[in-house]
C-alpha cells in the first residue's frame, strides 16, 4: 500500500509541473505585453511557403532632362497637307537626305491657314528679296481703326512694302483728318465723291520705298472712279492695280453695269498696260467674284447670286484670257475650302462658310517672278481677310 501511494503521488507531481509550467507562459507579465493565442493548427501542419529571393535594391536613375513636348500625329499628318497644298515639303522621314537650303525668296513656306482651324500656326512668308504687297477689304476703315486696329498689326507683323485697301468708306474730309494712320506709311486716299460713307480705296506705301512708287488714279476712264473704286500705282518693274469692282447688288440690280461696262474697262485697261512691254502688271483687290465653284462654300444655291452669276463668272474668265493669271490658283489648283470672305451672320467664318473674292492676278509674262500667293486668315476685324502677294526684285 505505501509503495502505491508514493506511485501516486509522484504521478500527479508531475502532471501538475507541467500545466504550472504552461500557464505561466500565458500570464501576463508587468510591463510585457500579453502574447496571442496560437491559431489552432490543422491535424498536419501546412509546409512553410519558398521564401521569394531577396532582390537587389536598384541604383536610384538620373532624370533625364526635360524633353519638348512631342507634336500629336494628327497634328504633323495637317501640317503635312497643308504644306503639300501649299507646294511645299512634308516633314522629312527618318533617313532622308537633308533639304538643302531654301533660296531668298522661296516658292511657299506655310502662308495659308484654314479659316475652319482658326488662327494661327501661320508663321509667315520668307520675304527676302521680294516685294511685299497686301490686300485687305476693310469694310469701313474708321470701324478697324477704333476696334483693334488690325492694319497696324499687319503692317507689324508682315512689313509689307504696299498695302492695298478697298471699301474703306472715309470720304475726304475724314481722310484729312485720319492722315498716316499706321506708323512707317504714307497713305493716298481715293474717297467716293458721289455717296457719303461708301465705296472708296486708299494705298500705304512703306516710308523707305515712297520715291519708288507714284499712286494716281488716272487710267480708267469714263466716270468709273467717281466712287473711288480704283488706283494705279506705278513702281520701276511692275504696274499695281488697287480696285474694288463694283457689287451687282442683292437683286442683280447693277449686274449689267458691273458686266459691260466696268469690267470692259478693265479689261481694255489690262491690255493697255501690258501692250506697252515695260512692266508687270498686278491687279489685286475685292474683284467682287467667286471664279470657279471650289471658290465658295455653297456653290450650288448661289448660281443667282451677286458675285457668283454665270455672267460674272464668264466675265472674269474672259479677263484672265487676254493673258492674265489668278495666282492663287496657279499656286494651288484645286485647292478646297480656302476663302478671303465670310459674312457675319450665321458663324459663317467660325464655320468656314466663305467665299473668296479678293485675288492677285497677274500678266503670264509676269508670273515668273511670283514666289507665293496667299491668304492671311489670321487677320480679323471686317467680313474680309488680307491676302498677300510676293515678287521677286
Amino acid at each position: 500500500l505505501k509503495l502505491q501511494f508514493l506511485y501516486l503521488i509522484a504521478r500527479f507531481s508531475s502532471s501538475g509541473v507541467g500545466q504550472a509550467h504552461q500557464r505561466v507562459d500565458t500570464i501576463p507579465m508587468p510591463g510585457r505585453k500579453r502574447a496571442a493565442s496560437p491559431p489552432k493548427q490543422a491535424a498536419k501542419k501546412a509546409k512553410p511557403a519558398p521564401k521569394a529571393p531577396a532582390k537587389k535594391a536598384a541604383a536610384p536613375k538620373k532624370s533625364p532632362p526635360p524633353k519638348k513636348a512631342a507634336a500629336k500625329k494628327s497634328d504633323i499628318v495637317q501640317t503635312a497637307k497643308t504644306l503639300s497644298a501649299l507646294g511645299g515639303a512634308a516633314p522629312p522621314k527618318k533617313g532622308d537626305k537633308p533639304v538643302p537650303k531654301a533660296p531668298k525668296c522661296p516658292l511657299m513656306k506655310g502662308a495659308i491657314v484654314e479659316a475652319s482651324k482658326g488662327v494661327d500656326e501661320y508663321q509667315g512668308n520668307d520675304t527676302a528679296g521680294c516685294w511685299n504687297i497686301t490686300s485687305f477689304n476693310v469694310n469701313g476703315l474708321r470701324a478697324i481703326i477704333k476696334n483693334n486696329n488690325q492694319i497696324v498689326e499687319l503692317a507689324k507683323k508682315e512689313k509689307p512694302h504696299l498695302i492695298c485697301l478697298q471699301e474703306t468708306k472715309i470720304d475726304e474730309e475724314e481722310a484729312l483728318k485720319i492722315g498716316n494712320f499706321v506708323p512707317g506709311y504714307q497713305v493716298v486716299w481715293n474717297c467716293c465723291r458721289v455717296k457719303k460713307g461708301y465705296s472708296g480705296t486708299a494705298t500705304l506705301v512703306r516710308d523707305d520705298v515712297v520715291p519708288e512708287f507714284n499712286v494716281t488714279t488716272d487710267g480708267l476712264g469714263g466716270d468709273h472712279n467717281e466712287e473711288g473704286r480704283y488706283q494705279l500705282i506705278e513702281g520701276k518693274d511692275f504696274y499695281l492695280i488697287n480696285t474694288y469692282v463694283p457689287n451687282a447688288g442683292q437683286k442683280l440690280e447693277r449686274l449689267d453695269y458691273r458686266v459691260d461696262e466696268w469690267d470692259v474697262a478693265m479689261r481694255e485697261l489690262l491690255a493697255k498696260l501690258v501692250s506697252e512691254g515695260k512692266k508687270g502688271v498686278v491687279w489685286t483687290g475685292d474683284l467682287n467674284v467667286a471664279h470657279t465653284e471650289i471658290d465658295l462654300a455653297n456653290p450650288t444655291t448661289n448660281h443667282k447670286s451677286a458675285g457668283f452669276t454665270p455672267q460674272e463668272r464668264n466675265s472674269f474668265t474672259e479677263t484672265l484670257e487676254v493673258g492674265f493669271t489668278d495666282t492663287f490658283r496657279h499656286f494651288h489648283q484645286g485647292s478646297k475650302d480656302f476663302f478671303s470672305y465670310w459674312g457675319y451672320r450665321q458663324n459663317c467664318r467660325e464655320r468656314n462658310m466663305g467665299w473668296r473674292l479678293d485675288y492677285f492676278v497677274v500678266n503670264d509674262d509676269f508670273l515668273p517672278t511670283v514666289q507665293a500667293s496667299s491668304i492671311l486668315s489670321a487677320y480679323y476685324g471686317s467680313d474680309h481677310c488680307p491676302i498677300q502677294l510676293l515678287v521677286k526684285q
